[in-house]
């Protein structure tokens, strides 16, 4: 008993080695993706041939098609990559990670603790522009090893009638095999480890041939429900990709099956081990999905785009943010900046019912709320990435994003927590107001335009609306000391429920001023203009 239980410990410990070992390399892919892995991947894009590629080598190198494939809609939703191009790069990271199963398969896994070694001490002497790709040969050493771990883990359980007769009646029925592995890799978010643990069974004897093909069948449908997790959400080409993968897989599986008898055939031509055949028949099952459909991706893409339109939810749903995505500033830069400026039409919309006093409480309160937890989702979406480096040019829009992003926030606050909730008040405060006339109307006016001036800045980085905005400034600065004169001349103090409203309105209306000329001034100097004299304070 005690033999045994060493030995599932070390079936665990090896699996928990390998998922380790996958996180490891994914980490280490995306730290080692330099400036230079937009462009490239721009370029790759306009190919269907590189995209497809494209997609091979990323699945491979991170060892997970949802990364990939999320990688895919970001580049989609920055307009560096079109939608049936990621659709190719879903197709490729489809057959990346079949590779990783066939170096699984082989009888190099012995040597992982010299390939983990190896790639150690390239890490710590070799050169500094090696030290990426060694960080990324050590996950996969570490991924070998776990796999090592578990083959000697399985092996002595051979031995053990009981659990070899139960995983043997289990082979008998492909359903359940399929449903378990369809769990499974859902849980672990890769078809990778669940292969892997096949592999060892199998080699074990644990697994018949009969069963090997339910596990493929039931690790391509768990990977596409990943991938549909992932694209959950309110991003309308997340979902259009994510949808595209389910259906992809589906109709690949569905075709696969009734062709079972020649893949297994074929496989074991290929392949005398149990090891091998799992290799060569998800290899063959992949490759066959994709010349299936792969004259119908245009079809599929249009399909999938048809059904993912953008629905009308909460306002808060970021568009375009992926927390997967953080990872890679140069692709989250573009895309946060994408998501400031929604936050931004946003923002004007809610200043000018504010203070126009137009549309009903309720889509006012709605908009307040939204754009208050869209501006979370921004500055979480920040402090989730890493910051850029070795690029100045990266670096620099990151700190004007991250400066402006947090004045903007104070923007939202004010006017979603003071000044809409003054504007809905039936305390009188704004009858107080209006009551000055042409007064109150060319004060409004002229704080709206520059609320909308400020926010033009911050989506075009204009100098020239910099400047305009910096007029607008002054001109509400005297328009506000005006109105604040005549308030005082007819008598109207804090006295009465109204008037403290009138006051706080005003008080709510210059700290929104002054916070979008923090604004126009964080986008001036960070970006370096030559000369911002015309938007000093006032």
């Amino acid at each position: 008993m005690g033999a045994e239980f060493f030995s599932l410990a070390l079936v665990v410990g090896g699996l928990a080695l390998f998922l380790h070992g996958l996180e490891f390399s994914a980490e280490a892919f995306r730290r080692g993706l330099g400036g230079q892995a937009r462009k490239l991947m721009t370029t790759m894009g306009k190919s269907p041939l590189l995209s497809f590629l494209f997609g091979s080598v990323m699945a491979l190198l991170s060892q997970s098609t949802t990364a990939a494939t999320s990688f895919a809609v970001g580049l989609v939703d920055v307009g560096a990559l079109s939608f049936s191009s990621s659709l190719l790069v879903m197709m490729g990271a489809s057959v990346g990670t079949t590779l990783v199963v066939f170096l699984l398969s082989l009888d190099l896994i012995r040597w992982s603790p010299l390939l983990l070694a190896l790639a150690l001490l390239a890490e710590r002497i070799g050169p500094r522009r090696f030290a990426p790709a060694a960080r990324l040969l050590s996950g996969v050493a570490l991924l070998l090893m776990g796999m090592l771990l578990i083959g000697q883990g399985v092996e002595p359980l051979t031995g053990t009638n009981v659990l070899k007769a139960l995983l043997l009646r289990a082979s008998g029925n492909p359903l359940l095999l399929g449903a378990l592995s369809l769990a499974a890799t859902a849980l672990f978010q890769s078809s990778v480890p669940v292969l892997a643990l096949a592999i060892a069974l199998a080699t074990g004897g644990f697994l018949t041939a009969q069963a090997f093909l339910p596990v493929i069948l039931g690790s391509r449908v768990g990977n596409a429900a990943t991938v549909l997790l992932a694209g959950h959400g309110a991003r309308r080409n997340a979902r259009a990709l994510a949808l595209s993968t389910l259906l992809f897989r589906l109709v690949g599986v569905a075709a696969a099956v009734p062709l079972s008898g020649p893949f297994m055939a074929v496989a074991g031509h290929l392949a005398a081990a149990p090891g091998g055949q799992i290799a060569w028949l998800q290899f063959l099952v992949a490759w066959f999905n994709v010349a299936l459909l792969l004259p119908f991706s245009d079809f599929l893409g249009a399909f999938a785009q048809s059904r993912a339109t953008r629905r009308d939810g909460d306002i808060g749903e970021p568009r375009f943010l992926d927390p997967q995505l953080a990872e890679f500033p140069h692709l989250a830069l573009p895309l946060l900046a994408r998501e400031m400026i929604g936050l931004a039409n946003h923002v004007e919309e809610l200043t000018f019912l504010s203070l126009h006093c137009r549309g009903d409480r309720e889509h006012i309160d709605r908009l307040s709320r939204g754009t208050r937890e869209l501006a979370r989702n921004c500055m979480d979406f920040i402090v989730a990435m890493t910051p850029p480096r070795n690029d100045e040019a990266a670096q620099g829009e990151y700190a004007v994003l991250t400066y402006s992003m947090a004045t903007l926030r104070e923007i939202v606050d004010i006017v979603s927590r003071r000044l809409a909730p003054l504007a809905c008040s039936t305390g009188g405060g704004m009858e107080v107001l209006r009551g000055e006339g042409a007064q109150w109307a060319t004060f409004v006016t002229t704080l709206n335009e520059l609320i909308g001036e400020a926010l033009g800045v911050l989506a075009l980085g204009d100098r020239k609306g910099a400047l305009r905005a910096a007029s607008l400034f002054r001109s509400y600065g005297e328009r506000e000391e005006a109105l604040r004169r005549e308030l005082v001349r007819k008598g109207i103090h804090p006295g009465s429920p109204g008037e403290i409203e009138a006051w706080s309105f005003l008080a709510a209306a210059g700290a929104l001023a002054q916070a979008a000329m923090e604004l126009v001034r964080g986008e001036t100097r960070q970006r370096g203009y030559p000369d911002d004299r015309g938007v000093s304070k006032r």
